[in-house]
């Protein structure tokens, strides 16, 4: 009995002291080896999602330059350039000559990947002479008189052999939404081309399946200026990474954030599979350590055989009769 209860403290001690060891080591590695799949992880979303950014970013980026192309053409344009000189009132050959020039500018328009995304185009001058195109906004006889009160119009600056300058701005007319903005200027004759594209022309950020929070910020003091998607996230502990994508834009930027921790294990899906990764790998030490233990208890030792030996002697001295007790006993 005293030996039944000594291989029964033995078990317990060997699993209790298997399950220590576990808690003391194992407990620390599992703790480095989440950190070490949240890093790998990390490195994989982040090129993913790198690549994605890149790819898009190229995508809008060759859509506004098709828009610089396209008001740089304009103003280089000798049909637009030759109805540019013209001042009111106009003859009936002038606005045939006038309407020839819309319809070279909507042709080239037609071919060019701002197509889509255009809402309108003015081409005027300062005398008021003016044709519009207009594609996925209506135009009003109003157009021109906005345009010339835009602040960005009054105080655009062009660089020294641009003719081109691009703003994010508002829509003319309602329902006002955001919009890309371009201004061209012509230096022979004085005038100018604005062209209206919607906010579509991100589109290709917006692309299902997006993962990484996308803004466009100010390039100057890094202070957003219109979200993509998400929200700006706090910046605090070292979380997130900033990468920087180049607009055409001038003074702007396309900003993406990519988390360092993408399972963190504050959060309830990373503190899950913690537990779970920790539950699983305790209940496997501890079969292992019952095993273990019924495997060292249970095998045939020297000392063990001699205690059953005289274990069964024992009981068959006890079962002997007492006459042939007294039959073995010696003569007086």
């Amino acid at each position: 009995m005293a030996r039944t209860r000594l291989f029964k403290t033995f078990k317990a001690r060997l699993t209790v002291t298997v399950l220590v060891c576990f808690i003391c080591v194992g407990v620390p590695s599992l703790t480095i080896l989440f950190s070490y799949m949240n890093s790998l992880v990390a490195e994989q979303v982040g090129r993913v999602n790198r690549n994605w950014v890149d790819n898009a970013a190229d995508e809008v980026n060759g859509t506004l330059d098709a828009l610089v192309e396209a008001v740089s053409w304009t103003c280089f344009n000798e049909n637009v350039r030759s109805v540019m000189r013209m001042t009111e009132p106009l003859s009936s050959s002038q606005m045939l000559e006038l309407f020839r020039a819309q319809d070279s500018v909507s042709t080239y328009l037609a071919g060019s990947p701002v197509w889509t995304h255009l809402n309108k185009v003015i081409v005027f001058n300062r005398d008021g002479v003016f044709f519009e195109y207009v594609k996925n906004r209506s135009g009003t006889l109003e157009d021109l008189d906005l345009v010339g009160l835009m602040q960005d119009f009054e105080s655009i600056d062009y660089v020294t052999g641009s003719s081109v300058r691009l703003r994010l701005g508002r829509t003319l007319n309602s329902p006002y939404e955001d919009a890309v903005l371009a201004f061209g200027r012509m230096r022979d004759p004085d005038a100018y081309v604005y062209a209206e594209l919607s906010m579509s022309v991100f589109d290709p950020l917006r692309g299902e399946g997006a993962g990484p929070e996308l803004f466009i910020e100010s390039e100057e003091d890094a202070s957003p200026v219109m979200p993509l998607t998400g929200e700006v996230p706090e910046h605090g502990g070292g979380q997130w990474i900033r990468h920087i994508h180049q607009l055409s834009i001038p003074g702007l930027v396309l900003v993406h954030y990519e988390n360092r921790w993408p399972v963190s294990i504050s959060s309830a899906y990373g503190l899950g599979t913690f537990i779970t990764l920790l539950l699983s790998s305790i209940l496997l030490v501890y079969i292992v350590s019952v095993f273990t233990s019924r495997l060292v208890t249970d095998r045939q030792m020297p000392w063990c055989d001699i205690s059953r030996t005289s274990r069964k002697a024992h009981r068959t001295v006890l079962w002997i009769p007492r006459w042939r007790k007294e039959a073995t006993r010696s003569p007086k």
